[in-house]
């Protein structure tokens, strides 16, 4: 079983629940506060009066990459964990997915579940607590409520499953984590970014190396990989499928032709991981695409592709084939323009409509500037 992480808000119960875990699944168990204080040889509250809370969840972010990087480590709390194949239970800081490289890390670490509590379950596990800060004083109540909810959605964007803990004891809710985990993790559609170069990059080479559906003669330097990303994101919607913890595939728009008349159509481009074709990847991916593409006012969504003669190792007809089936049509043909692997291939052009074409158009919205509402339907 790969790693298993649990996040939440201090008194969810991710210590109790991920020792319960640990023991139930054959796994070991760890926290990433005891993990840095085992690190730095001193308490967290001393870190945090001493260098501040920044450089504490710098520290969190490093210590994530580390575990990453190295996923059979051996920390004190479970020193066996090295020759173990069962994977780590992870116990992570209330504050920790406060920080949005931290949320992408989590899922790229394990299956990460919120255990979800409410201001009155905090308040009565934690009555009598003296060790935390936050409990002590006047207005402890309003204190937990604002915390939570300026936290809950960011717990919620870097969870995989979340378990609503109140009234649970921690053997139900070890139950419904076993449940869980043998239930398929959904494929997540989201939107890339510019560290998200590496795996993309890795996708993509073999259809430069091997096939000429990119017309593109070498693999791309990395920086410069990075740079397009960045430079899609500026205005258009650059899309990444997800599935546990790997990137299986990408898709994005960018400028049909680049006048400014043409400013409502856009071109498309989509690549998939090679052992995730005919998974319904493609799909999902340019679904979200096309409902991105409405929020922003594009009209219309045009792809170039390659397309032979006939069919050999390096082309096939399946991109179209796959565009006819997501509402593409055929809108033109281009003659041996595409020279690659030593055969002239054909280049078409098809369009789908996604709006309808007024006298006055509305205004083209770049994706940054897109407001959660206007995603809202493309679960991103």
């Amino acid at each position: 079983m790969k790693n298993l992480i649990l996040t939440g808000f201090m008194g969810a119960g991710k210590t109790s629940v991920g020792k319960a875990c640990a023991q139930a699944f054959g796994m070991c168990f760890s926290d990433t506060d005891q993990m840095i204080e085992t690190q730095e040889g001193r308490a967290i509250s001393e870190i945090f009066s001493t260098q501040g809370e920044e450089a504490f969840r710098r520290m969190e972010t490093a210590l994530l990459k580390r575990l990453i990087n190295a996923p059979r480590p051996a920390p004190a709390a479970c020193p066996s964990l090295a020759d173990s194949s069962g994977g780590l239970v992870l116990s992570v800081g209330g504050g920790l997915p406060v920080r949005p490289e931290n949320r992408r890390l989590l899922k790229q670490l394990g299956q990460v579940i919120w255990l979800k509590v409410s201001t009155e379950t905090v308040l009565n596990r934690l009555k009598g607590d003296t060790t935390r800060p936050l409990l002590q004083g006047a207005d402890v109540r309003a204190r937990v409520d604002a915390l939570l909810s300026q936290r809950n959605a960011l717990y919620e964007e870097a969870a995989h499953a979340v378990i609503c803990v109140d009234g649970k004891t921690v053997g139900e809710i070890v139950d419904e984590i076993r449940r869980l985990l043998k239930k398929p993790e959904p494929i997540a559609i989201r939107a890339a970014a510019p560290d998200d170069a590496g795996e993309l990059l890795e996708i993509y080479a073999p259809y430069v190396t091997k096939t000429a559906i990119t017309f593109e003669y070498e693999i791309p330097a990395l920086e410069e990989f990075r740079g397009r990303i960045a430079d899609t994101l500026k205005k258009y919607p650059y899309l990444v499928a997800e599935h546990e913890g790997r990137l299986i595939g990408y898709a994005y728009t960018h400028p049909f032709v680049g006048r400014a008349a043409y400013d409502r159509a856009v071109e498309t481009s989509i690549y998939v991981r090679e052992d995730q074709r005919k998974t319904g990847v493609g799909k999902k991916l340019y679904t979200a695409l096309e409902a991105v593409s409405k929020a922003q006012n594009i009209l219309n969504m045009n792809a170039c592709i390659g397309y032979p003669e006939t069919e050999d190792p390096y082309l096939t007809k399946n991109s179209v084939q796959f565009h006819a089936h997501m509402g593409y049509r055929m809108v033109g043909k281009f003659y041996k323009c595409g020279y690659k692997f030593g055969t002239w291939y054909n280049m078409v052009w098809m369009e789908k409509i996604i709006g309808r074409h007024t006298p006055d158009p509305a205004p083209v919205i770049p994706f940054p500037d897109l407001k959660p509402d206007e995603i809202a339907n493309v679960r991103l």
